[in-house]
């Protein structure tokens, strides 16, 4: 069963998206099936998120146990549900990392 979603994006990954899924004959709603069957059938986000360790901000974080974790990411899931936060690409959540880390 299918259901409708709305997310909002920013405009300029979403264009450049839409030509890399057009090259491979996806539409933009097959890439996010796509990577919600990854999601699901790997529990897990399908690829890594890393820092680099000699990072600033990597190294101010505070350690937290696996259980804060969980809470976290269950309540950025439940935000982006409730169309309180917006998903992005990998690529976008690198550029828009990239620059937030030039301001520390």
């Amino acid at each position: 069963m299918k259901i409708q979603t709305s997310v909002r994006v920013d405009e300029e990954f979403y264009q450049e998206a839409k030509k890399v899924f057009k090259k491979v004959g996806l539409t933009f709603g097959d890439a996010v099936n796509l990577f919600l069957s990854k999601v699901s059938m790997e529990q897990g986000i399908p690829f890594s998120i890393n820092i680099a360790e000699n990072d600033k901000a990597y190294n101010s974080y505070p350690a937290i146990s696996k259980e804060e974790a969980r809470d976290r990411v269950a309540k950025a899931v439940e935000a982006v549900k409730k169309s309180e936060a917006i998903l992005l690409t990998q690529e976008a959540y690198d550029d828009n990392m990239n620059e937030f880390m030039k301001t520390l």
